[in-house]
């Protein structure tokens, strides 16, 4: 099977029909860029890690995005563990850790936006830069709550969100930005391929408005949040 992703070509070689069910809305033809396929030893490590309630389609699922990721920055693009939402065609990325309360934000979000915002992808979406803008595109992995489709939009805004007892968001600076973006990218085992991807975040930066967002689990904190969606 072959996909398209950030308008990237990959073939598949998989094993189980899991993934072609998930990338269904992503299959394409035509010549790849490159081939991704899953050792038998890959599978056993990354179900030692997973857990038994895993099917075996699932875990390779999780092993191909990553051997995935590991090749984007060779196309100026990397994947990035956020949530990502796209307003008047500009797309803003919510970026916490694990649990912290991303879906609950963009759902907050779309609860106050209605079909004047769209979610581009709930957990883990592809950024790639194309004509030098930041695009963040829709991805098959979209998490848990399978929030997200096949879209695209250029990238305003990194919104850090982190808990607090009141609603409130702040400009940040670059370097507070980096230390928080870093804990959310793939980085490529590959020296080189990992540099490559340390340059595209670095680009990010210095290419997008940047926000720390301390949040409750309540529409207020989405109020607050649109003050800078459209700026």
């Amino acid at each position: 099977m072959i996909i398209c992703l950030a308008n990237i070509k990959i073939k598949i070689n998989n094993r189980f029909d899991f993934i072609k069910k998930l990338c269904r809305d992503y299959l394409c033809e035509g010549e790849p860029d490159f081939t991704v396929e899953v050792t038998d030893d890959e599978l056993r490590i990354e179900r030692e890690l997973s857990g038994e309630e895993y099917s075996d389609g699932y875990i390779e699922s999780v092993c191909i995005y990553r051997k995935i990721g590991y090749r984007l920055p060779e196309f100026d693009a990397f994947i990035l563990h956020s949530a990502a939402i796209e307003v008047d065609k500009k797309a803003y990325l919510v970026l916490a850790k694990s649990g912290v309360g991303k879906t609950t934000h963009i759902c907050l979000l779309k609860q106050l936006l209605g079909h004047k915002m769209k979610v581009i992808n709930g957990d883990k979406p592809i950024v790639r830069f194309i004509d030098s803008k930041p695009v963040v595109f829709g991805t098959a992995w979209q998490g848990k709550e399978n929030l997200g489709e096949n879209r695209c939009a250029e990238i305003s805004s990194l919104l850090f969100l982190k808990r607090g007892d009141t609603p409130e968001i702040t400009p940040i600076s670059q370097n507070e930005a980096a230390l928080l973006l870093m804990r959310q990218i793939l980085i490529p085992k590959d020296e080189q391929t990992a540099t490559k991807a340390l340059s595209l975040a670095d680009r990010l930066l210095k290419t997008v408005k940047l926000y720390s967002l301390s949040a409750t689990p309540e529409i207020s904190s989405a109020e607050v949040s649109v003050t800078v969606i459209g700026e």
